[in-house]
């Protein structure tokens, strides 16, 4: 295998691989959050008195969740490719 003699490769590489972790940290936080809050309304029995509420509140956690994974399928492919070519 040649290694890559470019250093800021590398350097890219390290630096998307950080900005992918933090993010996925944020999105970890932001969903154990949601968990939190909903586990709350159902043991606390609150979501029978506001039903409406309480299923938009579910529908706002598939709907972050589901955007903040959107939003790191580009970072994650960038990664991938960044990854491929410096084990070329």
């Amino acid at each position: 295998m040649m290694e890559n003699k470019n250093p800021s490769a590398k350097a890219s590489l390290e630096t998307l691989q950080a900005k992918l972790k933090t993010a996925q940290a944020v999105q970890f936080s932001i969903m154990c959050i949601f968990v939190i809050i909903i586990l709350l309304w159902v043991v606390l029995g609150v979501w029978q008195d506001n039903l409406v509420l309480f299923i938009s509140q579910i529908a706002m956690f598939v709907a972050i969740s589901g955007a903040l994974v959107a939003s790191q399928s580009g970072l994650r492919s960038e990664v991938k490719r960044l990854e491929k070519e410096t084990n070329e």
